[in-house]
């Protein structure tokens, strides 16, 4: 550096290939350097400060949203997890549903049938019934039975259901239980209208005279034509008579009123039930009238008591039965003695 008066030469002589260089400086200058400078630095010193204080805080914050971050994603992995878990949940109960809906289709099928019988057994029109189409129920119906049978081996390679493939089988699940419902409505209304029937055949099961009228099995005169007890002549015998001991029980063999309770002088004590439908029972020659005009009796009740009384030969008692008024044979209307000598339907 050489020195002057009004300037300061600063000369720079790089390595020995290139020229010198010199660059003048106003002294003016040289004092406003030497206080600039440490200004200067003082100023860059503070900056950096500045900057390394925010770039630490700004470093603290960004670990904090990490380990938010962090957290956040365990949480949704978690939530992740119990919702595939749910799923699968749900998934597994819709198909035990499912197979449970088969077997409820398997005992509506078995109600149909059982329907059938009672309706053969009571006597009713046996309609056609509204099942729901087996085929479409088969598949299910056969895994449940299946599941029901735990001494049966089982095994697979366990693969998850696609989303489509569950979602066809949902589909499928659907039409099948919307063909369930019609079908128990429909039985629903099937099984209130046989209730009806049964009701009304019951009614006509107990208004018809089908009980013996007396604990006597021994039948001593039969219906229709016969040789008379008094003049040996033929003639029509309009019931049948049971033997038996004075003061024996005599019942009513049908639900029904009673029409007529006296006395005269061939029929003896007398007793008339009337049962609906056109039939009427008559009971003679009777010890003592039990049943009163008017009184309301049921099948297997106490009338009377067997006797002697009016033209008779002896203790018994004259039963017959009335259709649309004619006397019928009873003995159609009896149970049928069975070996043992009991009372079968």
């Amino acid at each position: 550096m050489r020195w002057s008066r009004n300037k300061y030469t600063v000369v720079i002589i790089p390595d020995a290939s290139r020229p010198v260089q010199r660059i003048a400086v106003p002294s003016y200058l040289i004092p406003l350097c030497l206080t600039l400078v440490p200004i200067l630095m003082i100023f860059l010193l503070t900056a950096c400060l500045v900057l390394y204080r925010h770039f630490d805080n700004n470093a603290d914050k960004l670990s904090r949203l990490q380990q938010k971050m962090n957290a956040s994603s365990s949480r949704y992995e978690e939530i992740l997890q119990d919702k595939d878990t749910s799923i699968d949940y749900l998934q597994t109960q819709i198909v035990g549903l499912t197979e449970q809906a088969a077997g409820i289709h398997e005992k509506l099928a078995e109600m149909d049938r059982l329907e059938g019988q009672v309706r053969e057994l009571m006597g009713l029109p046996v309609g056609e019934s509204d099942e729901v189409h087996a085929s479409e129920w088969s598949d299910s119906a056969l895994s449940l039975k299946e599941s029901s049978l735990s001494d049966i081996g089982k095994g697979g390679v366990e693969i998850p259901a696609t989303d489509e493939e569950f979602q066809q089988y949902l589909d499928s699940a659907k039409r099948k239980f919307q063909n369930l419902s019609p079908a128990l409505s429909a039985l629903e209304i099937r099984l209130e209208n046989m209730q009806e029937n049964v009701q009304l055949v019951q009614e006509k099961q107990k208004a018809t005279p089908s009980i013996w009228p007396t604990d006597s099995r021994d039948i001593t005169s039969k219906f229709g034509i016969r040789l008379d007890p008094f003049t040996h002549r033929a003639r029509y015998h309009a019931g049948i008579d049971f033997s038996g001991d004075i003061g024996d029980p005599i019942y009513a063999t049908a639900d029904g009123t009673v029409i007529w309770s006296q006395r005269d002088g061939e029929e003896g004590n007398n007793i008339k039930i009337e049962h609906g439908d056109g039939l009427l029972t008559r009971y003679m020659h009777l010890s003592k009238r039990i049943a009163q005009v008017g009184d309301k009796v049921e099948k297997g009740d106490l009338i009377g008591l067997l006797g002697n009384t009016g033209r008779s030969t002896g203790p018994h008692l004259h039963y017959e039965v009335h259709l649309n008024g004619k006397q019928i044979d009873p003995m159609p209307y009896l149970p049928i003695i069975d070996d043992e000598g009991e009372d079968s339907p």
